[in-house]
């Protein structure tokens, strides 16, 4: 039985000696089925690098929207406690403590 080869000539420049490379057939489909599992794990990890980058947006979405809410509540505790009557904070809240910060237990 023939063996099958698939013969490749390279020609460096054109004044160079030719070179033959000479391939089993079934090198060759050992080398076409790497070149197609490459693909496929290419392409994955291009689908799984998206999928996290749009993960990461929108955490950054989520982290900047966490802290405008941070100012705005304490803004709105500096506002409340400030346009409580003097009576009122002192009576109810003890000196160097807010509303928020003592722990509720039920």
């Amino acid at each position: 039985m023939t063996k099958r080869f698939y013969t490749f000539i390279i020609v460096p420049t054109a004044s160079s000696r030719l070179h033959k490379l000479r391939l089993p057939v079934q090198v060759m489909y050992i080398l076409a089925a790497i070149g197609i599992i490459s693909f496929f794990v290419t392409v994955g990890l291009g689908f799984s690098f998206t999928k996290m980058a749009f993960k990461v947006s929108d955490y950054n979405a989520l982290q900047a929207e966490n802290t405008e809410l941070k100012v705005e509540k304490k803004n709105l505790e500096v506002t409340t406690k400030s346009s409580l009557p003097s009576s009122l904070t002192s009576k109810h809240f003890p000196p160097n403590s807010t509303p928020s910060s003592k722990p509720t237990n039920f």
